[in-house]
């Protein structure tokens, strides 16, 4: 009984093991899982974005930012910073004001919401003592998949499965260890 436990334990660590080295590490920037993969100039700046979900689908998008001094190589706080997003057809998000982030100050998060498939130009202004400027980022927006939702809904389960297990085999091992201790206990 004890090496089935062990077996189901450690089938349990496999299976977790597996899902942690599959997975794509998401702590990348500030400890929020975003990575500031895209870059380009703005004036005496560079700035770094990165976008969740990555690439964007329809619906509720964040956009974390990190502003760079290309002089010193610093890293920009309190920088005014605002946002405008051109989508297909007429489509136009914002103005709106990118705020600091409350846990680093050094990045600036916002959240919208896209509502239209295809090509975005996300439009950056900074303004910060080394001046202003501007600078474009271009994504396609598309529908979101349904499959990735599935995905994580069958790892979840799974994973719950193997817990149950280990645990049903766990109580059902001590119940055998205390039956065999009474029995022990009327022969004495």
């Amino acid at each position: 009984m004890v090496a089935r436990v062990f077996g189901v334990g450690l089938l349990a660590a496999l299976i977790i093991a597996v899902i942690a080295v599959a997975a794509p590490s998401l702590v990348r920037a500030h400890g929020s899982g975003v990575e500031l993969n895209k870059r380009e100039f703005a004036g005496p700046y560079e700035v770094a974005l990165g976008i969740v979900p990555d690439p964007p689908a329809i619906g509720e998008i964040a956009i974390t930012l990190a502003v760079i001094e290309l002089q010193t190589r610093t890293v920009v706080i309190r920088a005014d910073v605002t946002m405008t997003a051109n989508g297909p057809g007429e489509t136009v998000i914002g103005p709106l004001k990118v705020e600091t982030d409350s846990a680093d100050p050094s990045f600036y998060d916002l959240r919208t919401t896209i509502d239209k498939e295809g090509i975005w130009i996300f439009s950056v202004q900074v303004d910060a003592p080394a001046g202003e400027g501007s600078a474009d980022f271009t994504f396609e927006v598309k529908k979101s998949s349904s499959i990735t939702g599935i995905i994580t809904l069958l790892t979840l389960l799974a994973f719950a499965v193997i817990l149950g297990l280990s645990v049903r085999a766990f109580l059902g091992q001590r119940g055998e260890l205390g039956k065999g201790r009474r029995a022990n206990r009327r022969k004495g």
